[in-house]
């Protein structure tokens, strides 16, 4: 028979998922109003039952970079190598400090399964978590754990416990929000006119005056014209033919 290498009461575990309902399957907890850490109860990385094996990936974030306030998705495999059916409850996370792991920074939401993966069989979830937006760019560790049973004993098993970044969400700025400053300053722009020519009506300002036409003087041509009765006379230092 297989050893678990830790586990919890299932009485623990029900009050555990229990609270987690109640505050709301969708809900995520930043903090109290004051915006001091998350006082959930430290639960300890656990390996679970010998023979379960689960991986995890980011497809939409490899480099482990997550951009403050963007949901990010975890795609959650679990393979049974036990000698019984596993039923998966739970998936949930944390965001921790990367100097202190019992600090908890950020509970993530909890999200409930059921699903029973049989011996030899595996099985894929897809579990979500979004990092609060107003969070400054850091390191932190983000520790993602699954919760299942194996003949009504129930195991956590921390299938990511890794340092990760959170980073500034990047900037937006799509063909529509061009368009739509675009509107924003087209009536901006008739407004100010519109206002102008009121004002102008009511005299309120005076109109702008408009350019003075420079006129053209053609010299050259003047010039010639004044100095064509010299034509034929002789000049000094010069014969006349």
């Amino acid at each position: 028979a297989m050893t678990p290498r830790r586990t919890l009461r299932p009485a623990a575990l029900a009050a555990a998922l229990a609270a987690a309902l109640l505050a709301g399957a969708g809900a995520e907890d930043f903090g109290g109003d004051d915006g001091a850490a998350a006082e959930r109860p430290p639960i300890p990385p656990e390996t679970g039952l010998d023979g379960v094996e689960v991986v995890s990936y980011f497809p939409k974030h490899l480099d482990k970079r997550f951009p403050a306030g963007d949901k990010i998705e975890a795609l959650v495999g679990l393979h049974n190598g036990a000698a019984d059916t596993v039923k998966v409850h739970a998936i949930q996370g944390t965001l921790n400090s990367p100097s202190d792991f019992s600090l908890y920074v950020m509970n993530f939401t909890s999200m409930a399964y059921s699903e029973s993966v049989k011996e030899g069989e595996e099985a894929s979830f897809q579990y979500e978590f979004t990092p609060n937006q107003w969070m400054l760019a850091n390191d932190f560790i983000v520790c993602l754990r699954v919760i299942y049973s194996v003949n009504s004993q129930h195991y956590v098993h921390a299938f990511f416990n890794e340092t990760v970044s959170i980073v500034e969400p990047p900037a937006v700025f799509d063909q529509q929000t061009v368009g739509v400053y675009a509107v924003l300053a087209a009536l901006f722009g008739a407004a100010g006119w519109l206002g102008y020519q009121q004002a102008v009506k009511l005299r309120l300002i005076k109109p702008g005056k408009p350019a003075k036409k420079v006129k053209k003087v053609e010299t050259g041509t003047e010039r010639k014209g004044k100095t064509d009765w010299l034509d034929g006379l002789p000049t000094p230092g010069k014969k006349a033919d």
